[in-house]
């Protein structure tokens, strides 16, 4: 005999969990594939999104139904704003890299490890020179 669990979800576009509304740890899911996304209560109360990045035009949660407002680090792809990379940091979003960049743009930087892995870098300070990589913050899956 099988049993099925299943998280919160909503199909609603825009609609976000409340932190009031989730557990400890609990994941709740948006269906709508416009802004598919899974979201985690935290240890400090904040509701995080986990995944995935959004594409669109325009920011995620930008007429919120549920919870307003984003998740400290979550990230989008901006259609309107020449394909610009954005991150969600301190109350604002950031333009991390956009499509042509320039000399002083930040980089995404994939690392292949000898373990057969595969991890993430994302450099979020300026490049000086080619040999300057700025800061980087390394994120692991």
């Amino acid at each position: 005999m099988s049993n099925t669990i299943q998280f919160k979800r909503t199909s609603l576009l825009d609609k976000r969990p409340v932190a009031s509304g989730l557990a400890l740890g609990e994941p709740a899911v948006v269906l709508h594939e416009s802004s598919f996304g899974v979201f985690l209560k935290d240890g400090s109360g904040a509701v995080r999104k986990i995944g995935p990045i959004h594409v669109g035009s325009g920011a995620p949660n930008a007429s919120p139904v549920g919870s307003s407002g984003n998740a400290e680090g979550e990230a989008y792809v901006d259609l309107d704003d020449n394909n610009s990379f954005k991150v969600f940091h301190n109350g604002s979003w950031l333009t991390i890299a956009g499509a042509g960049g320039s000399s002083f743009d930040p980089y995404i930087v994939d690392f292949g490890l000898d373990t057969g892995s595969l991890d993430y870098g994302l450099v979020t300070n300026a490049s000086t020179t080619s040999e300057d990589w700025g800061t980087l913050s390394y994120l692991t899956n």
